[in-house]
C-alpha cells in the first residue's frame, strides 16, 4: 500500500523543525547537567534520524514503509509518556505545559495522518 506525499511530508517536515530546535535550545540550556544533554539530545537525534530515513526511503521510491511506521509508533509512545510527565510535573509553569500539549497534538495529529490505516489498525490491535 502506498501512502502519498501529502500525508507523510507535513510530518516529515515537523519533525526535522521540531527536533532540530529542540537541539538548539538543549544546548543554550545552562541549569542542564552532562548527562541530562546527553539523553535529550539523544531523544531528538532519534526524532531526526528517524525523519531523514522516511524522507530518504520515499525519495528513493521504496515501497517499504518501514521507516515512516518505526517514525509513527515512536512518536505515539513518545508524546503521551513526555507530554503526561510535563503535565502533571508542578516545576513547570502553564505556559510551558500549553505549548509543550500542543506541540503533542499537533504532532499525533500528523502521526495519525501519515500511519497507513493498515498499520494503524495493527498498532491499535496490541493494546
Amino acid at each position: 500500500m502506498k501512502v502519498g506525499r501529502g500525508k507523510w511530508l507535513p510530518l516529515v517536515i515537523w519533525t526535522l523543525l521540531l527536533w532540530t530546535s529542540r537541539i538548539k535550545n538543549i544546548l543554550e540550556n545552562s541549569d542542564l547537567t552532562y548527562i541530562a544533554v546527553a539523553i535529550r539530545v539523544l531523544v531528538a537525534l532519534i526524532f531526526l534520524l528517524l525523519a531523514l530515513l522516511t524522507l530518504r526511503s520515499f525519495l528513493r521510491k521504496k515501497e517499504s514503509q518501514v521507516w515512516l511506521t518505526t517514525l509513527c509508533v515512536w512518536s505515539l509512545v513518545y508524546w503521551p509518556v513526555r507530554g503526561g510527565l510535563i503535565v502533571i510535573d508542578s516545576n513547570y509553569s502553564f505556559g510551558f505545559k500549553a505549548v509543550h500539549s500542543g506541540l503533542m497534538i499537533v504532532t499525533l495529529g500528523l502521526v495519525g495522518v501519515a500511519l497507513p490505516s493498515k498499520k494503524l489498525a495493527q498498532f491499535r490491535s496490541k493494546f
